[in-house]
């Protein structure tokens, strides 16, 4: 009984912070989220690409609604230092205001295309 006990403090504690601070881990989408999303306004949500610095490969986003969606942060998070690494891209999305916009974006080098993605997404 102690580790459900526990438990259950650590889910309350949790459930009390989301509701007191609005803190919650962001949801996570990727380039095989490929269902619809709904966010209320004032969500925050991330998109996680693989990305790999040493093809010369990088992602670029196409353009979005910006009434409907801000880009709050875009960032590379390199796992390792070691050559021929993979790395993850992070866009960060802002909801800030109803509507529907979608997401696209491809991976680039110089006028060569690769992979591409699109993520149709609605904020209420």
């Amino acid at each position: 009984m102690k580790g459900f006990a526990s438990l259950s403090a650590s889910i309350g504690l949790s459930w009390a912070l989301t509701l007191i601070c609005g803190c919650s881990s962001p949801v996570v989408l990727n380039q095989d989220s490929t269902s619809p999303q709904t966010f209320v306004v004032g969500d925050r949500f991330d998109l996680e690409l693989s990305e790999n610095a040493s093809t010369g490969f990088s992602w670029s986003l196409d353009d979005f609604d910006d009434q409907v969606l801000s880009l709050v942060a875009d960032e590379l998070d390199v796992g390792s230092t070691e050559p021929g690494a993979a790395a993850t891209r992070i866009f960060s999305f802002e909801c800030v205001g109803a509507g529907a916009t979608e997401i696209a974006g491809h991976l680039e080098r110089g006028d060569e295309e690769g992979d591409s993605f699109s993520i149709d997404v609605t904020c209420q």
